[in-house]
């Protein structure tokens, strides 16, 4: 412990500042797949594939619960995540039932403290869901039971399942307010309120306006964009209109994208400096007997998929919070943030492989 205690002693954070990230998700559905695309549009690049095993105990970190432990869960079901922030706090993922979540940027808001509530973070919110939910209207359901703290960034999520089912999911200070795409057509989420740019899309030709689609890098552009390529699909080869769709909403500082092909639990992946794509099959690894651990440093173009998967240690995950704090953060004496990168690392790190405490 006292190995990892000395690395995020000096990786202090003040304030982590807003940032308007520009990333753009969507769900295409086709006669026989569902798709779901996501663009992670900001500064980091550091990350990992992980996959979780089912059987794991998990405990809820939040700003409260520093000093206490809060509610724990024991996962059901197995899971692969793509995370920045170490393990059990993923970006997002897909489970062994196919349910499919990511998160994307949005304005923060403030809680309406509801103490017959559960308190939980944006992060491993993805994580608990993966965990015990196998559809979106379980996740409906879960989501009944929680209020919202974010440990570092406001977020809203675009939920799909199997059954061609999408939501988008976005606290509200209070609960969960739930957009059904079934209603609205429209399974494109960037960083406005989903209800916003749902509004600000009627001004548009083909959508109720008469003003041109043209492309621009706004929040509220991109998903006009790809809501327009949605409407456009014909019968195109569904991953690689995926792609052409994430590469007409891409920004400058898009570090991956990735596409979802739910209905055959496998993720094809592209990282912004690698050449190579790269395909999880989930449903290969299904007739292994333990998965927990097992993943790979998403920035490693030899990495191309199930193949180049290793046992990630705990050393290894602890670097990646490292990482991620070094290059955006302040350094600060507060002792509350120094104990919330330490049990970060600790929480993600109960199930990995471990190493002998350095000097």
């Amino acid at each position: 412990m006292k190995y990892f205690f000395n690395i995020l002693i000096i990786i202090v954070l003040l304030l982590f500042e807003y940032q308007a990230s520009a990333c753009t998700s969507f769900c295409l559905k086709t006669g026989s797949g569902i798709y779901l695309g996501k663009n992670l549009d900001w500064k980091i690049e550091n990350g990992y594939v992980f996959f979780n095993e089912r059987g794991l105990n998990k405990t809820i970190l939040t700003t409260d619960s520093i000093t206490k432990a809060g509610f724990s869960w024991q996962s059901k079901y197995r899971s692969i995540t793509f995370n920045q922030f170490g393990k059990e706090f993923p970006l997002g993922g897909m489970n062994e039932h196919g349910l499919v979540i990511e998160e994307l940027n949005m304005s923060p808001v403030m809680l309406i403290r509801d103490s017959t509530k559960q308190l939980i973070n944006e992060f491993q919110l993805v994580q608990f869901l993966l965990d015990n939910c196998k559809s979106v209207d379980e996740t409906i359901h879960q989501l009944k039971n929680f209020q919202y703290k974010p440990l570092l960034q406001t977020l809203h999520y675009i939920i799909a399942d199997k059954t061609g089912n999408v939501i988008v999911a976005e606290f509200n200070g209070a609960d969960f307010d739930i957009s059904f795409s079934k209603k609205t057509g429209l399974p494109v989420l960037s960083n406005n309120n989903y209800n916003e740019s749902l509004k600000y899309l009627t001004n548009f030709q083909g959508f109720g306006g008469s003003l041109p689609i043209q492309n621009r890098k706004g929040s509220n552009e991109r998903f006009v964009s790809v809501a327009n390529l949605l409407k456009q699909y014909k019968n195109q080869h569904p991953i690689a209109y995926s792609y052409q769709i994430l590469d007409a909403v891409k920004q400058e500082d898009t570090k991956w994208s990735l596409v979802y092909d739910i209905k055959n639990l496998s993720v094809s992946f592209k990282f912004h400096s690698c050449e190579t794509v790269k395909v999880f099959d989930f449903k290969d690894l299904m007739g292994m007997q333990t998965i927990s651990g097992l993943g790979g440093y998403l920035s490693d173009c030899k990495l191309t998929g199930n193949d180049g998967l290793k046992t990630v240690s705990t050393k290894e995950n602890t670097f990646l919070i490292q990482n991620v704090f070094c290059f955006y953060a302040q350094q600060d004496n507060s002792e509350g943030i120094c104990n919330l990168l330490y049990q970060m690392a600790m929480l993600g790190n109960r199930n990995l492989k471990g190493i002998k405490d350095e000097d």
